[in-house]
């Protein structure tokens, strides 16, 4: 009993607004340390939670793995253990995928998230046999990346299956569906769910099961959205 209040505590945890942070780079083509610094600080400053970390408005597809390790060492620096940090882990190789989430665990990241395989395997199964491998690697809670694939409840549920599935980033407009899973998993489980559509703020507000609200503007004015957040959820 003890343990799962803790679980449930860690989960509560991540209420909040976070930011999709873009990924910096110098006039040299760098990643630029000192702009994550400045970016973390003035999200933190302004009332985020978190950040999430070299996914698609990070550009990790056009990232090498060094680089990537990079942007969570220098966002791990700079946060100092004041908000929460996910790492996204996805690739178009599971088996990088797998040594990016250990890398991650190992520089500190909270929670580890992926999108299924982009090119290959665009299927259930394949999906499946990706975050198993990527889940398993570390204990970090994980959280599946869903963008650019329809959400089938009665089958989509089997993720939260496997070891250490947490949570959802749900990236996608179909908020019937959603939450129809979001609903199946309650009776069973306590999740995290991130909402990544900007122009499917308010829907993500109306469902009031959404753990946090994630957004790439968020870094740029976090105020208004932080104060929002509140008000959305009273509705």
């Amino acid at each position: 009993m003890k343990a799962k209040r803790s679980r449930d505590r860690d989960l509560r945890e991540m209420d909040g607004a976070y930011a999709a942070m873009f990924t910096p780079f110098d006039r040299k083509g760098r990643i630029d340390d000192d702009a994550i610094g400045r970016i973390v600080e003035y999200g933190l400053a302004n009332g985020l939670k978190g950040f999430y970390l070299t996914g698609s408005t990070g550009g990790w597809f056009l990232l090498s793995p060094e680089e990537r390790r990079h942007v969570w060492a220098c966002a791990a620096k700079a946060a100092a253990g004041r908000c929460k940090l996910i790492a996204h882990v996805g690739d178009t190789s599971t088996d990088v995928s797998v040594a990016l989430a250990k890398a991650a665990a190992d520089l500190g990241m909270d929670w580890i998230s992926s999108v299924a395989p982009p090119i290959f395997r665009r299927n259930f199964e394949g999906a499946y046999c990706h975050y198993r491998k990527v889940s398993e690697a570390t204990d970090l809670p994980f959280m599946v990346y869903s963008i650019g694939t329809d959400i089938v409840p009665e089958r989509d549920i089997r993720f939260f299956d496997l070891k250490n599935v947490k949570g959802m980033k749900y990236t996608g407009r179909d908020y019937y569906a959603a939450q129809a899973l979001k609903r199946d998993l309650d009776r069973r489980k306590e999740t995290v769910w991130f909402a990544g559509c900007d122009e499917q703020l308010l829907c993500a507000g109306a469902r009031r099961r959404v753990r946090g609200r994630h957004r790439h503007d968020l870094q740029h004015h976090p105020p208004a959205f932080r104060r929002d957040l509140p008000a959305r959820r009273r509705q």
